[in-house]
């Protein structure tokens, strides 16, 4: 921070809580803060009782403690953290005294997990490592491609221990005998499938509940805690369906898992109503990436009926709200249950709000517009908390109020105070398809005014930038640059008809609603109308190179992680697994021709403007050669370009990728903006 304004630096200043869970009379949550040092993100558990109060830090060190899954009465807390012998539950006592490792699991990885209603056993998701030395025989992994080996059970955590060491380096040969071999942020995919495993709270010793030929991603406890509800991917089918999965019901005490019905497509996030007769979800439609509204609904345990709930919503369940901070977008969030009706978060133009889905198909808000709430809670005084944030307002813990959500933590008060946080002029402009809506933030910095002015393009495309700081775009305004940032057809939260417009073919649809953001911002006083640049990631990159062949509006342009050439990204990343039921592409390589109609790079040529190309070098899902064959074709013509890599990165760099990277990227931006505005 200098002179009240945004420093790179205060990237690392701002604490970001995760996702809260219901403790005694409050929450926990990690807290997490960026490391200058380390250059990553560093966490603690913490812990809230929502009346205000100041919050208490329950974990000390320099680590990073995260994912609470809280005893339902109180006596403990367990969460994950990597402070020794690798990930591993630790588990921390209402009573006091430190935190002690539960579990001794071997070389892998935990995911989700949910303690049972009686506080005895955690269920967990684990995912074995691979011997880097010694990878299976390709010949083996042929007759078998989904097999599963692996261990049966682990002891828990003792103090006779053998020495633990620290995995290094790459394995020596990556085998693979199907499709699906890498997922962009998760990297290449190991010989182990997820499984779900049960840990004893008390001693911390583990056995594996489910085994075979799938994938594991959720769980969620029957009352009586005899069962679990459980989500899981079919393989093969899974490599071929990526849209639809399983439901099914699991014994502690093992057995063939028993299908539960469910609609056609996947469903994700179950929650098991308090008197174990119905099992709620999140439903996805097989468009799974595209423009169809997400629902929820459950099933009825009894009769096996699947009831869908909010027929007359047109908004989409879930949170599709993009920031560079919180990242709660795309997190499945279980619905909270009530006598006749179910609590989920929707996506509604820029704001992710509470909303009420009756068993007798009415739909009613509960939170304001240009407000959002991330990871909704019952508490225990049958109230709802979460994490709450609004554009103007860095994520605070709070809880629902008459009013709306409510921020009840402080840890970001002193930085938006020092930096002067501003709220953004919110945006709508009218158009014949209905209202565009966006945000603007005013140059602030010492350059002389008129300024110029940047038009940011978001990703998806169907989701939405949300009503929550996106701190590159208070930096780059205060850096001097005029911004705006909205969501046009395409976008996600205005309607299954304006998200719809944009499909099959990217461009031709939205550009009118991005030329009127354009110069909504260039009408301004404060803005240099011929100095505009555009940018923006992945499907932003894809729109940034678009508008620069297409239209002679702006002046420079930054493309980040974008999709290029389609001919390419069949097989480049993994988005060639999920466009063509999406995008109404066959599958290639059946008709390759269809995908290189959607090239951009055959009308490189009408790119006449300074043009910037970034791409993280571990993307897996607009993988390098987009970036390389763009940046190729702008050197052979001659267009003023360069190229920026960032090594060990994915497609998520920009939301969570390294400190030090980060701040890269950004200056980077800026840098190019500002030779050539």
């Amino acid at each position: 921070m200098a002179g009240g304004r945004l420093e790179l630096d205060d990237l690392q200043r701002v604490q970001l809580p995760g996702p809260p869970v219901a403790w005694g009379a409050g929450v926990a949550y990690a807290l997490r803060r960026g490391d200058a040092e380390a250059r990553r993100h560093k966490s603690a558990m913490w812990a809230s009782s929502l009346d205000g109060s100041a919050p208490r830090r329950l974990t000390q060190g320099e680590v990073n403690d995260r994912q609470p899954m809280a005893d339902p009465g109180g006596a403990f807390l367990c969460f994950l953290s990597g402070r020794e012998r690798g990930d591993q539950v630790w588990r921390l006592d209402a009573a006091g005294g430190e935190a002690r490792r539960l579990t001794s699991f071997g070389y892998g990885s935990l995911g989700t997990g949910a303690i049972s209603p009686d506080g005895r056993t955690l269920a967990i998701l684990f995912t074995p490592a691979d011997d880097p030395e010694h990878p299976i025989l390709a010949a083996d992994r042929v007759d078998r491609p989904t097999g599963d080996d692996g261990p049966d059970a682990f002891p828990g955590a003792a103090a006779n221990e053998p020495a633990y060491k620290e995995r290094q380096g790459q394995p020596t040969a990556r085998v693979y005998a199907r499709r699906h071999t890498r997922l962009d942020g998760a990297g290449w995919e190991g010989g182990f499938r997820t499984q779900l495993w049960l840990v004893d709270t008390a001693s911390g010793a583990a056995r594996r509940l489910t085994s075979g030929p799938c994938v594991v991603t959720a769980v969620a406890w029957h009352p009586d805690g005899g069962s679990v509800f459980v989500t899981r991917l079919p393989l093969p089918r899974w490599d071929a369906e990526y849209c639809r999965n399983e439901l099914v019901r699991i014994g502690v005490d093992g057995g063939e898992p028993q299908p539960v019905p469910k609609p056609d497509g996947a469903v994700e996030a179950p929650s098991v109503s308090p008197d174990g007769t119905r099992v709620a979800w999140v439903f996805a439609p097989v468009d799974l990436w595209g423009w169809m509204n997400w629902k929820a609904g459950f099933t009825d345990i009894r009769t096996g009926a699947v009831v869908l709930l909010g027929a007359s919503l047109d908004r989409s369940v879930g949170d599709w709200g993009l920031d560079d901070l919180l990242g709660s977008a795309f997190t499945p969030v279980p619905p909270l249950w009530e006598a006749d009706a179910l609590l989920v978060l929707a996506t509604d133009h820029d704001a992710v709000r509470l909303l009420r889905l009756g068993f007798d198909q009415s739909a009613a808000w509960l939170s304001p517009a240009e407000r959002c709430l991330a990871w909704p809670v019952r508490l225990a005084d049958g109230g709802i908390g979460g994490v709450v944030a609004s554009a103007g307002e860095f994520a605070e813990v709070g809880r629902m109020t008459t009013s709306g959500p409510e921020a009840r933590t402080n840890h970001n008060e002193a930085l938006a105070a020092d930096v002067g946080l501003r709220k953004p002029e919110r945006v709508e402009i009218a158009t014949p398809e209905g209202t565009l809506q966006g945000w603007y933030l005013a140059p602030r910095g010492t350059a002389p005014l008129p300024a110029p002015g940047l038009l940011y393009i978001h990703g998806g495309p169907h989701v939405a930038y949300a009503a929550r700081v996106v701190f590159e775009m208070h930096w780059l305004a205060d850096q001097g640059f005029g911004m705006t940032w909205g969501n046009p057809r395409g976008s996600a939260g205005s309607g299954e008809t304006w998200g719809k417009v944009i499909d099959p073919r990217w461009g031709p649809a939205e550009t009118p609603d991005f030329l009127a953001l354009a110069e909504h911002m260039a009408a301004r006083p404060e803005i240099n109308d011929t100095r505009l640049g555009v940018t923006g990631g992945s499907y932003g990159g894809y729109m940034t190179l678009y508008l620069a062949e297409h239209t002679s509006r702006f002046r420079a342009a930054v493309a980040d992680r974008g999709l290029y050439d389609w001919a390419l990204s069949w097989a480049g990343g993994d988005f060639g697994r999920f466009a063509p039921a999406t995008l109404e592409l066959p599958s290639p390589p059946d008709d390759l021709a269809a995908w290189a109609d959607r090239s951009l790079l055959r009308d490189t040529q009408r790119v006449t403007i300074p043009f910037l190309v970034m791409q993280a070098m571990e993307d897996h899902r607009c993988d390098m050669s987009q970036a390389l064959a763009l940046f190729e074709r702008l050197q052979l013509q001659g267009t003023p370009s360069a190229l920026v890599l960032f090594p060990e990165e994915s497609h998520g760099l920009s939301r969570g990728g390294r400190m030090d990277r980060r701040r890269e990227r950004m200056r980077q931006i800026a840098g190019w903006f500002r030779r050539w505005l």
